[in-house]
């Protein structure tokens, strides 16, 4: 958003329930994209939460292509699941569902190690975080180092952005929303 891009954050659960615009918090934005020929950043995270509430990958996706049509439109779909969860099953079923070109299809699988709670803590330091250990003690406190097991750099900066922001945690998905 702040390059000028609309971005859309979607919690994929939401999507599979509520299609793409019950789905979001500013629908009218949706609108006035689909008005325009502008590429656009759409975020679904947590297709594994989707799983386990009972969604499957296939109709996450079938909402989000009904609504938003990816296969005429200028877009980036960025879709989010805990490491070691996303198969080359998967990696078809999106070219499929997606309507995507079959033969060499827009699709990368990156991968980031996790990091520990040292280097969490080294990062929140080194990005304005005055009191690293009181962040370290709140990530306890809050029972946040169930996310570190999968925690990745860019999952670092949520937490410390917001916790530079709020002075304290929300939950991950008003944390990664807020960092959109």
């Amino acid at each position: 958003r702040g390059a000028g891009i609309p971005a859309f954050f979607l919690r994929a659960c939401d999507v599979a329930a509520s299609g793409v615009a019950g789905a979001m918090t500013e629908p009218n934005a949706l609108r006035t994209w689909k008005a325009t020929a502008t590429r656009a950043v759409f975020f679904l995270d947590a297709i594994d939460e989707a799983w386990l509430e009972g969604h499957d990958l296939e109709r996450v996706l079938l909402r989000f292509a009904q609504e938003v049509d990816p296969a005429t439109r200028s877009l980036q779909l960025v879709l989010s699941s805990r490491n070691g969860l996303w198969t080359s099953a998967d990696n078809a079923r999106l070219v499929r569902t997606l309507a995507l070109a079959s033969e060499d299809p827009p699709i990368r699988i990156l991968r980031l190690e996790p990091l520990s709670l040292e280097d969490v803590r080294l990062y929140a330091r080194a990005n304005g975080v005055g009191d690293s250990d009181a962040f370290v003690a709140a990530i306890r406190r809050d029972e946040l180092e169930q996310v570190l097991l999968d925690m990745r750099p860019p999952d670092a900066r949520v937490l410390v952005d917001y916790w530079r922001h709020h002075g304290g945690f929300g939950t991950w998905s008003e944390m990664l929303e807020a960092s959109i």
